[in-house]
């Protein structure tokens, strides 16, 4: 614990705090004037005007009357300059993705310490109640999150450390969000396989694409079929137990009566499982479906035919998230949307309607 020095009951208190900040006894929010009076036994003066000066020197950023102080600790106080960064992952399968990992490098390259939550939002079963023992239990200054459920970033939301969300479903305003603008670029590939003939779309996407509200590139897509004259419906968007198994059940289902024209595939580890399974069963793209997937990953380039896909430039989704980190340094957190623009590339998994597919 810090000594007092013979200084002013300001100065001994502001030094004492100061210690106490960068030993890390608080993180996030900063105890309120009541509290520290208590806790202390010091004039409630005191204890206002050593919060003052922890404001000035950067400690501490005031967010107004009635709100707790954001802590902050600056480069220039000769400790440790770096965040701890927690990161929670969507799947156990992310921990392999060439987009988390490069993400976890970037930080650590730009001096932060980043912890990985020792579960997924899926382990957890997207449960703010089990997330958040998770969470309360990490000692952390942001957190950068992958594809949580609405449910999941209120939760956050509510919380007093800063989040960027990756992915996921409908978005927080108070929280920041980057990823990739697709629903452009879906609406374009729509338009391009109706001239083709095609009108059985299907989206396959999990959960958090699909409830409590469906995100808004799915509904962009949803609208466009509906304005092409196409009638939509749970066929468009199937719910799905997301499991292996539960979607294998769905494909199966969707090719025993009315096979799809095209699939339309959330996330490139998905896509493989998707185009694994089709083609155990003798289904190949685009003989017998057009297959598209966001996103691109380096296998992808071992997979033929070449893989039709909306994709976006992942180094800048990185370099959204470190601008986002900087801003959190200076303590004033971006929100809203960091993302980047998508474009569609077509390949050779997406074709004319199947024969003998037409309606029926």
């Amino acid at each position: 614990m810090a000594q007092f020095q013979r200084k002013s009951s300001v100065e001994q208190f502001t030094d004492y705090l100061r210690e106490e900040l960068l030993q890390r006894r608080w993180t996030g929010e900063m105890p309120g004037v009541n509290y520290l009076q208590k806790e202390f036994q010091v004039n409630h003066k005191v204890v206002k005007a050593a919060l003052k000066q922890l404001e000035a020197e950067g400690f501490l950023v005031s967010r107004g009357v009635g709100r707790s102080r954001l802590i902050r600790i600056p480069r220039k106080s000769g400790r440790t300059s770096s965040l701890r960064i927690g990161m929670m992952l969507c799947e156990p399968e992310d921990r392999e993705w060439s987009f988390v990992a490069k993400v976890f490098g970037r930080l650590q390259d730009a001096g932060h310490r980043v912890l990985n939550a020792p579960k997924t939002l899926k382990e957890l079963g997207m449960s703010p109640k089990r997330v958040a023992r998770i969470v309360e239990a990490m000692e952390v200054d942001a957190w950068v999150v992958i594809a949580a459920s609405h449910d999941v970033l209120e939760w956050f939301a509510a919380r007093p450390a800063p989040v960027i969300v990756f992915g996921g479903g409908v978005g927080i305003d108070s929280i920041a969000r980057t990823g990739a603008i697709v629903s452009p670029a879906m609406v374009e590939a729509v338009g391009r396989l109706y001239e083709l003939g095609h009108r059985r779309i299907v989206m396959i996407g999990e959960s958090v694409r699909r409830k409590p509200r469906i995100g808004l590139p799915e509904q962009r897509v949803l609208d466009e079929l509906e304005r092409l004259g196409i009638k939509t419906g749970n066929y468009n968007l199937p719910d799905w137990d997301d499991t292996p198994q539960g979607l294998r059940d769905c494909l199966d289902d969707l090719f025993s009566i009315t096979p799809p024209h095209t699939l339309i595939v959330d996330t490139p580890i998905l896509f493989l499982a998707v185009f694994n399974h089709l083609r155990k069963r003798g289904i190949e793209a685009p003989r017998d479906v057009s297959l598209i997937t966001i996103g691109h990953e380096p296998y992808f380039d071992w997979i033929g035919p070449a893989i039709t896909h909306i994709a976006y430039d992942p180094d800048a989704v990185v370099r959204r998230i470190l601008t986002w980190v900087r801003s959190v340094e200076k303590g004033k957190p971006l929100t809203g949307s960091l993302s980047v623009k998508a474009r569609l590339i077509e390949g050779g998994t997406t074709g004319p309607v199947p024969s003998g597919g037409g309606e029926k």
